[in-house]
């Protein structure tokens, strides 16, 4: 608490006590009927209360038990502390002491000893109060007291009258409750009595000697002690103390003389302590000026009492006292110590000398560095508390300030009714219900004093407004039939004019109006009633600073009525109220537009915010209107409203109990929050920080809570506002809360009943609601509110991880990689105390850039951009610095960050290196998705106790995914394949799998795992979903097995019948109504599913189990996606969802998963309940900021231009529309602290360009080269197309007539110059799209011919002399680069070894290749359309169906392969002699192959079982194999007539199995196999299901079995070649699978044993880059792009590749790369590849494509790898020894893949 008002003190004698109470130092004083205690300056202790009793008169307080006691005119209270021991002080009321009727209304109190209570009045009456309030001495006085003090050790009692020249001295004769007896005698004074003190003792022999001071009206300080103790009177007159002769002004000018003269005494030992305090500080500071302490000191050795003087205008004396009370008083006892000027204590005015209008009292605490203190009561309404330092107090020259105001306490009589602010904030008005009101000034910052009181103001009539103009110097009051203006430039304000005025219905509000001249004098104030009615007055104020003088006091020349106006607007307002000003300055308008600042809003009883500003026109008397916002809250009959300059409202609705925070530019719900019904909401106050930060005070009856803006949290969904401070008054004081406000220097005032509590801004680290926080405390133990807000809602550090994840979301995933190892260098030599550079040595420019163009980084995942980083980080893999980075997070603490968000940073950073390591086997969506799964898996480990599901967000991120199988692979990993229904729901899997067969395979996988995952087994677990999969007959197997279950025999009866048929229908339905009626909801829906009920299925699983998901998954199983009930779902359910709660990624995923993509497109933007018909209001919930999550704008980017559909649907959307949503969008970014990707934003977003509507063809399908401004990828025509001639005929879906320039003949000459004129058109194309690019040309190939021929020539070489792949890297080699351009014959072409552009055509850029026409043309005579010959969505359709093939559980069972090893080990000799392995592989991989997709086996190893036509099928699909090669070159000159023959026999053979699976089909189907658990997926069986299109499936089986036989082929016989050529290899390999594997066949390697085999890996990791199997690989660019490296002199800058241009890109020649795998990259050293001796493996990133990356990835690599491992192991197993028979070097044999021309010969040992 800065400072504390606690209310205006009574004006009375004895209105304030002070005493030391063991280690406190209490005041109390008395203001109305309330008692006030307090132990410090701003340390309010209690606000006593005393409801319906008289005004208190006299407070004092007991210094030996610390009681208080308090009296009015009828009663004392007497309070006794409690709980000071506990920390917990207070004072509750023990007794109280009734007064006599007819006593008058002045009294006084003193406290004696044992708690003795004196009660003066009319009578003296004494009690004693130690257990409870008992008379013992009564005295009727003939004259009422004024005051009665007992003397401290209660001998004696001083008492006098009001007007009284004579001191009643009374003797105590005895002590006692049963003989209480005084007498008395008097000490006569000349004038009236004043005052009466009795001296301070501070030793027993002071104790014993009284001594009483006393003030009368001739102005002099009487000193009466006790010199004979024998005597009469007890007390005799010692000494007397002029105070008027004392102080004689050195100024000559009268009007500085004063008669008024002021007193107070120090005691001596107060005098002493404060005397040797300010003698230590002296000592301690070395400083050399000592005169003015070198006297206090002398004056301290023999202690004296001193007396000081004051009077009026600062001028003082003091006076020494010693030896009081000595019989013979010396000259020299009484002694002038000081006399200084400019003692700054500003006394009320004049009095008469029989009148006291001040009382003052000093005290000294003790301690040595506290200062000397000097309350100062003064009669107007004010005390003071002062302090100083005695050595300048007293200090004779010059000083400017010898004494410091601390705190003044005044305030108000009456309860605070309402405090408005001036706009500045630095004054305030507060006035009370008796229309009393104080004008208060903002304190400095500097000084204690929170408020100054610069006037006060009484008012007859009501005041029902007031408004404050000129930082308080004027005061407006709008009473309910006039206005009155007031000059408060004096005390009290003066009112100069009151105007009149009529309008029809109540007003409102009355606010301040914007002037047109910043020089304008006047101003305006305006005025709103209930009926929509206003009034503007003009108020012509004064210039000069002076009063008005009293002429013109009634002059009415001030205000004029400037006119009056009406409201337009529809709704009835209920309220309106001025816009909290927080700060800002005087307003100017401008144009009146929806950017001006709001000057009042306003509230309907429907709930409708709406914000207004206004225009001024004085010249024309005119005032103009604007709505700047309005927003539909749907809050009915709200209570209280109040908004901010800065668009931000809060609304309480009529229960007053819920608060909403709405953002009005935006019309967003930023907080919604209801508080119990104790707490009743009744005032709302706004400030604004000077960097436009938001704080908004909340009060309720008894405490104030403050709430602050917190960046928007879209990854946890966190909130936007919270708590930062509450405020409980409860213990201050009984009051409630009347009114707040904010100060502008951001300090809270609050107003309780009388009392004003000024609060400053500081927010404390120990505060719950700041330590729960995410922000930065760690060494800072107070905090501004101010710079709290900012670390909550300012900008955040790139390292942030809210800010990573953002940027990944947006696709920067580069950025984010140099953010984590620019932070990890930045960690490198931290220390405590050191700062961060929240930019991690990146600039906004080199963030803001373009990826492509923003890599400059040679291998951007192995080295850093900077100087900094030193050679031995340079080769440091992302994983590497991931795992150093989170070991140093755990260790130091940023600055920036918090300890919540250090552990989400290096959660981050973990997942980043774990995504990084699949990134080049997945597109963007899958590694959106993979990272914030990965972050809520690491977060559920952390929280165990949440139970959230992944988002909707991160389900559409996967939806939309190419690499679905990659993920489910990744997702059931995390669950140890053991995924479960709940693990299910938790990833979103059935919601984002789009491939139907692989949704059917995960589905069994869990209707599996749910039936294990007990001991028991129990088919109920399992029912729902092996019936959703239409496998009755499963379960009733598993019902066979459950003997334990007691439902077991009934079950198993009803399972074994037809439920095709009605009767057995309806026993299920039965069933499945009763169990609805025992709560059995999942068994329920299971038997819907018996009896073919879905829709009731569904019904269950949404209404009853409140599972979405597993409505929609069992839907899509039962009955695919386009089926009724599906539909129906996402329809009336999901659709329905999503618009209530304003779901907007759940709404894209149910329009597109309904085929509505342009639908799916428009509700990314669109409000969702808008695109529906017949949908309830959305939810408040809908209007939540969380509603406009910004990745949404990623996404609308990403799906716009992908079909025509979502073209269409973009293009629905006006262009103003969609400026808005990016804007707002970008305004998201900023409030998330992400400021960098609201620029890239904006800066960077392309927009739609819209077509011109065609009036006569509004149904004109959009033309999608027209719709963007540049296109760099393939849009899929998805439009439906006319299916009736009745269609084509009428025109519709027909393109309009061409309109365009028509080609001429070619013998033309106009024909030549069009062609030359649209190649150079074409040619300046280039240059300019390369210029914007900054691409520069890269190294040329040289060539002896014309037109390309050279390569050509050198290509038909190369492959007949077997050298092709040494060619490449000798031409790398020799153009001293890694990328160069030529031309091969007609063709352009780029061939490239750098990684990063490979990783660009096969990742980044993805959808700018296609894999080439003259791919497809060598491929498809042999292979047909299948998933190598194919681009776009018939690729993905291929990938899709093909992928179920490759799931772990087909990879994972080696049975399979078991099978056809037999059949090579009995074809290897045993005697010695030499085999070619290589021969036996491709045989070996081409039976393995046929029965893993066809589902029967060639068995070429297989004497007795192979055919002859299977052996020619052999034949020709090898000759045709390998003759793809050569014809891609040479068919255009050599014609193979073979070719076409092999091509025609391998198509009918696999014709022939086509047609017996047709056949077979439907038999399979109707015949369930209980064993189809373990049934293998067959690819043959599977497309017959789909399709009859033989030639369809014979495509795609063939595709499929090129890469199943030859990939596993060449990568064995390359494999062993090398291990026959180095017997170190071998041992080292016999050895791993001796200790894995029990050798000589006893037992056979599992698949989990083959992946602990790390030297195995590593061998056929190493052959891959030593042979890799496809050495070279092509695509072709289908739009102008660029690569990332390969032009300039260096290498370093983009190369332009145009559409058309053939990009090779070299795998062979990278992975031989000298610079990138060491000097020994010609060497095949498996070693290279593991961790040794604390020095980590190889870690590779796009330098080795084993199996190519991207969304292309080989979908086989694991089936190849698991099978290559199988055979290896086994013939490790079977021979003992290995020798090569091979004595010449490797030679490439080049086919579609590659191997060793020689083959593999070798000679094998048998074992035993």
């Amino acid at each position: 608490m800065r400072a504390i008002l606690p209310g205006k003190p009574q004006a009375s004698i004895q209105a304030l006590s002070t005493a030391p109470w063991e280690d406190l130092r209490l005041v109390a004083y008395v203001s109305g009927n309330e008692l006030i205690i307090l132990g410090g300056p701003n340390h309010l202790l209690q606000t006593i209360y005393h409801e319906g009793c008289s005004a208190l008169l006299a407070v004092t307080i007991d210094e030996t038990s610390g009681k208080i006691a308090a009296a009015s005119s009828q009663e004392v209270y007497v309070y006794r502390p409690y709980g000071k021991q506990e920390g917990l002080l207070k004072w509750p009321l023990q007794c109280v002491i009734s007064r006599p009727e007819q006593e008058p209304k002045d009294v006084t109190l003193s406290w004696g000893t044992d708690e003795e209570l004196l009660i003066g009045s009319s009578s003296l009456r004494l009690f004693q109060t130690a257990s409870e309030d008992v008379e013992i001495w009564n005295r009727r006085l003939p004259k009422p007291v004024k005051l009665a003090h007992f003397s401290y050790d209660a001998n004696f009692i001083a008492s006098t009258g009001r007007y009284d020249r004579l001191v009643k001295l009374w003797r105590r004769q005895s002590f006692g409750a049963d003989d209480t007896r005084f007498d008395y005698t008097y000490l006569p004074h000349p004038t009236a009595v004043t005052a009466i003190r009795w001296r301070r003792p501070h030793t027993r022999q002071q104790a014993s000697d009284h001594v009483l001071y006393s003030i009368c009206g001739d102005h002099k300080v009487r000193i009466w002690a006790s010199t004979n103790p024998h005597g009469v009177h007890g007390l005799q007159l010692w000494a007397e103390i002029d105070m008027r002769a004392s102080i004689q002004p050195r100024q000559s000018n009268p009007t500085a003389r004063s008669c008024d003269r002021f007193a107070f005494i120090i005691d001596s030992q107060d005098f002493t302590s404060a005397t040797t305090a300010a003698i230590e500080r002296a000592a301690n500071a070395q400083s050399q000026d000592h005169h003015a302490l070198d006297h206090l000191n002398e004056v301290a050795k023999n202690s004296p009492e001193l007396v000081v003087v004051l009077d009026r205008y600062g001028h003082m004396s003091a006076w020494g006292l010693e030896n009081v009370g000595c019989k013979v008083r010396k000259p020299t006892d009484i002694f002038n110590i000081a006399h200084v000027e400019n003692l700054a204590v500003a006394f009320s005015g004049p009095i008469t000398p029989a009148d006291v209008n001040s009382q003052m009292s000093s005290f000294y605490c003790g301690q040595s560095d506290a200062p000397f203190t000097l309350l100062v009561h003064h009669f107007d309404g004010r005390i003071e508390w002062l302090e100083c330092r005695l050595d300048e107090f007293f200090d004779p020259s010059p000083q400017q300030r010898r004494v410091q105001r601390t705190t003044l306490w005044t305030g108000h009589d009456g309860s605070i009714k309402k405090i408005v602010r001036s706009i500045s904030g630095k004054a305030i008005i507060s006035r009370t219900n008796d229309n009393d009101a104080l004008i208060w000034a903002q304190g400095h910052d500097g000084s204690n004093l929170g408020l100054t009181l610069s006037s006060s103001l009484s008012c007859a009539e009501h005041i029902h407004r007031s408004w404050l103009l000129r930082g308080g110097n004027f005061v407006v009051n709008l009473h309910y039939r006039s206005i009155s203006l007031w000059d408060a430039r004096s005390s009290p304000a003066v009112q100069l004019a009151s105007a009149p005025f009529s309008l029809e219905g109540q007003v409102m509000c009355l606010f301040q109006l914007p002037e047109d001249h910043i020089s304008s004098m006047d101003v305006h104030l305006a005025a709103v009633t209930t009926k929509n009615q206003g009034i503007v007055w003009t108020f012509s104020l004064p210039k000069g600073p002076d009063s008005i003088s009293e002429s013109h006091h009634s002059s009415t020349h001030w205000i004029e009525q400037f006119r009056t106006f009406s409201l337009d607007v529809k709704e009835n307002i209920s309220f309106m109220l001025p816009v909290d000003p927080a700060g800002s300055a005087a307003w100017i308008s401008s144009a009146l537009d929806t950017f001006s600042k709001d000057i009042a809003i306003s509230y309907s009883i429907e709930g409708k915010l709406r914000s207004w500003t206004a225009a001024l026109n004085a010249e024309a008397r005119s005032v103009t209107w604007l709505s700047t916002a309005a927003v539909e809250t749907s809050i009915e009959s709200p209570s209280l409203a109040s908004a901010s300059s800065t668009r931000k409202a809060a609304l309480v609705d009529a229960s007053k109990t819920g608060l909403s925070i709405w953002d009005l530019r935006s019309g967003q719900l930023e907080h919604k929050v209801r508080f119990n019904d104790t707490d009743i909401i009744q005032d709302l106050d706004w400030a604004t920080t000077p960097d436009n930060q938001a704080l908004l005070a909340v009060g309720f009856p008894h405490k104030v809570m403050i709430l602050a803006q917190m960046r928007y949290d879209y990854m946890s969904n966190g909130p936007a506002w919270t708590s930062v401070r509450e405020i409980d008054i409860k213990d201050s004081t009984p009051h409630p809360i009347g009114d707040s406000t904010w100060l502008g220097s951001g300090n809270l005032v609050i107003g309780a009943g009388n009392q004003l509590f000024v609060y400053d801004k500081a927010a404390h680290s120990t505060d719950d609601t700041v330590s729960d926080l995410s922000v930065s405390v760690h060494k800072q133990k107070r905090m501004d509110l101010f710079e709290l807000v900012t670390l909550l809602n300012g900008t955040l550090p790139l390292f942030h991880p809210q800010f990573l994840s953002q940027c990944i979301l947006a696709g920067k995933v580069i950025p984010v990689q140099k953010i984590i190892r620019g932070l990890y260098e930045a960690l490198k030599f931290f220390t405590d105390g050191d700062e961060v550079d929240s930019f991690v040595s990146m600039t906004p420019d080199d963030f803001i850039r373009d990826t492509q163009a923003d890599s400059h980084a040679r291998k951007h995942n192995r080295k850093l951009e900077s100087t900094s980083q030193t050679d031995e980080d340079a080769d440091l893999g992302l994983d590497d610095v991931a795992v150093s980075l989170t070991e140093t997070l755990t260790k130091t603490s940023i600055p920036q960050l918090s300890s919540r968000e250090q552990m989400h940073l290096a959660d981050m950073v973990d997942c980043v290196a774990t995504v990084e390591v699949h990134r080049r086997s997945m597109d963007e969506n899958a590694m959106r998705y993979l990272l914030f799964f990965r972050q809520h898996i690491i977060r559920k480990h952390q929280t165990p106790s949440s139970s959230a599901a992944i988002s909707y967000r991160d389900i559409v991120w996967a939806y939309h995914s190419d690499c679905q199988d990659i993920l489910v692979d990744l997702v059931s990993r995390q669950f140890q394949g053991r995924m479960l229904w709940e693990h299910a729901r938790e990833c979103g899997m059935f919601m984002w799998l789009t491939d139907l067969s692989a949704l059917r395979a995960q589905f069994e996988v869990i209707a599996r795992n749910e039936y294990t995952k007990t001991d028991m087994k129990n088919p109920i677990d399992c029912s729902l979903y092996y019936l959703a999969l239409r496998k009755k007959n499963v379960l009733l197997g598993l019902w066979r097995m459950a003997g334990w279950n007691r439902e077991q025999a009934s079950t198993q009866r009803l399972l074994s019948n037809n439920f095709q048929e009605a009767r057995w229908k309806t026993a299920a339905l039965k069933n499945a109504y009763a169990l609805l009626g025992k709560r059995r909801f999942g068994y329920a829906a299971s038997f819907f599913l018996l009896a073919g009920n879905l829709q009731d299925a569904v019904n269950v699983c949404v209404h009853q189990l409140q599972d979405l998901q597993l409505a929609v998954a069992v839907a899509r199983v039962y009955e695919g996606d386009d089926g009724l009930v599906v539909r129906r779902l996402l329809e009336n359910k999901v659709l329905t969802l999503a618009a209530s709660e304003g779901n907007r990624w759940l709404a894209t995923w149910a329009f597109w998963m309904l085929g509505r993509r342009d639908m799916a497109v428009r509700s990314l933007i669109t409000p969702v309940h808008s695109l529906l018909d017949r949908v309830e209001a959305p939810k408040m919930q809908a209007k939540s900021y969380l509603a406009n999550d910004p990745a949404l704008v990623v996404l609308y980017k990403q799906l716009r231009g992908k079909t025509l559909q979502t073209l269409k649907g973009a293009s629905s959307i006006s262009p103003r529309d969609e400026w808005e949503f990016v804007i707002q969008n970008a305004r998201l970014y900023d409030r998330m602290g992400c400021d960098l990707l609201a620029l890239d934003l904006v800066r960077n977003w392309e927009f739609l360009v819209q077509r011109k509507e065609l009036p006569s063809k509004e149904d004109a399908r959009p033309d999608a080269r027209q719709m963007l401004r540049r296109r760099s990828s393939l849009v899929v025509d998805d439009l439906s197309s006319p299916k009736s001639p009745t269609g084509m005929k009428s025109g519709v879906g027909k393109p309009p007539p061409q309109k365009v320039f028509e080609e001429p003949e070619a013998n033309s000459f106009v024909y030549v110059t069009h062609r030359l004129y649209r190649r150079w058109e074409k040619r300046k194309g280039h240059r300019r799209f390369a210029k914007e690019h900054g691409c520069q040309p890269a190294k040329v190939l040289p060539d002896r011919y014309p037109f390309g021929i050279g390569p050509f020539l050198d290509e038909i070489k190369n492959l007949k002399t077997h050298t092709a792949l040494e060619n490449y890297i000798a031409m790398f080699r020799r153009l001293d680069c890694t990328t160069f351009v030529g031309q091969f014959l007609w063709l352009n072409f780029v061939l490239t070894a750098e990684p990063e552009n490979i990783k660009t055509i096969l990742a980044t850029d993805f959808k700018s290749y296609s894999v080439g026409e003259e791919r497809k043309k060598s491929l498809k005579p042999i292979l047909g359309e299948g998933i190598f010959t194919t681009d776009g969505p018939p690729w993905q359709h291929s990938r899709e169906l093909l992928r179920p093939c490759f799931a772990r559980s087909q990879i994972g069972d080696v049975n399979l392969f078991e099978r056809h090893v037999q059949n090579l080990l009995r074809a290897i000799p045993r005697d010695g002699s030499t085999v070619d392995l290589q021969h036996l592989f491709f045989k070996l991989t081409l039976d393995v192959a046929t029965e893993f997709l066809f589902g029967v086996s060639t068995c070429t190893l297989d004497p007795e079982k192979s055919r002859a036509e299977d052996d020619e099928f052999v034949k020709a699909f090898t000759y045709a194999q390998n003759s793809v090669e050569e014809k891609s070159v040479l068919a255009l000159f050599l014609p193979d007539r073979q070719f076409k023959k092999s091509c025609a026999y391998v198509h009918a053979w696999v014709d022939a199995l086509i047609e017996r699976a047709l056949t077979n089909n439907s038999t399979m189907e109707k015949s369930p196999d209980a064993n189809s658990l373990t049934r293998r997926y067959v690819l043959l069986h599977e497309l017959a299901a789909q399709t009859t299109d033989r030639i369809r499936i014979r495509s795609e089986l063939l595709n499929t079995l090129l890469a199943g036989r030859d990939t596993t082929a060449s990568l064995l016989s390359n494999a062993w070649w090398s291990i026959s050529k180095d017997p170190r290899i071998w041992s080292c390999l016999q050895r791993e699978v001796g200790f894995l594997v029990p050798p000589l066949g006893e037992d056979r390697p599992l698949f989990e044993e083959l992946k602990d085999m790390k030297y195995l890996r590593a061998t056929l990791n190493e052959s891959l880059r030593v042979h890799p199997v496809v050495p070279v690989n092509s695509r072709q660019a289908i739009a102008d792009t660029v690569l990332p490296h390969g032009g300039g002199k260096d290498g370093r800058s983009p190369v332009f590749v145009p559409k058309g241009t053939i990009v090779n890109y070299a795998v062979h020649a990278m992975h031989h790369c000298q610079e990138l795998f060491g000097e020994d990259a010609y060497e095949f050293r498996p070693e290279r590849w593991l961790d040794e001796e604390g020095k980590k493996g190889l870690r590779v990133g796009w330098e080795y494509l084993p199996f190519n990356g991207g969304p292309r990835i080989c979908i086989g690599q694991q089936f190849a790898l698991t099978e290559a491992a199988y055979i290896t192991v086994r013939l490790l197993q079977e021979f003992s020894g290995i020798e090569s028979r091979d004595p010449e070097p490797w030679r490439e044999k080049m086919s579609l893949t590659c191997t060793g021309l020689g083959g593999c010969k070798v000679s094998l040992t048998p074992r035993g």
